[in-house]
């Protein structure tokens, strides 16, 4: 579990590196990936790397959630200064949208596996 752990904190930085990089970079250089509809790759950008941070800190979720959500408003905000880019609420809003689905399956997923520890106890 401990490897499963040091595993999703390395993705989990890594991942949240290269959306900072490429949130900032002129539009043109940045990748473009499900260009007809934008917003899945903005919700799934953030969903995974939300998740690697959910499964490297399981106990500190709120705070995962709302580091997430600050690191998009100021990666949003952040974009005007680039002249190719521009920084736009509802993009954030899907953004954080996507984080906090990641957070919401998290805690699922521990309500889930504490419930089974117990019958498991118990058996």
């Amino acid at each position: 579990m401990r490897v499963f752990k040091s595993a999703a904190l390395v993705c989990a930085w890594i991942g949240l590196a290269y959306l900072v990089w490429v949130s900032i970079m002129p539009i043109g250089s940045r990748p473009h990936l499900f260009d007809e509809i934008p917003d899945i790759s903005r919700f799934l950008g953030w969903f995974v790397i939300t998740s690697a941070f959910a499964a490297a800190y399981p106990r500190h979720l709120g705070r995962v959630l709302l580091a997430m959500s600050v690191a998009i408003v100021m990666l949003e905000a952040a974009q005007y200064l680039e002249a190719t880019r521009h920084g736009r609420i509802h993009d954030a809003v899907v953004k954080v949208a996507g984080a906090a689905v990641a957070v919401v399956l998290a805690l699922a997923y521990l309500a889930v596996a504490r419930k089974r520890a117990l019958v498991q106890e118990r058996s």
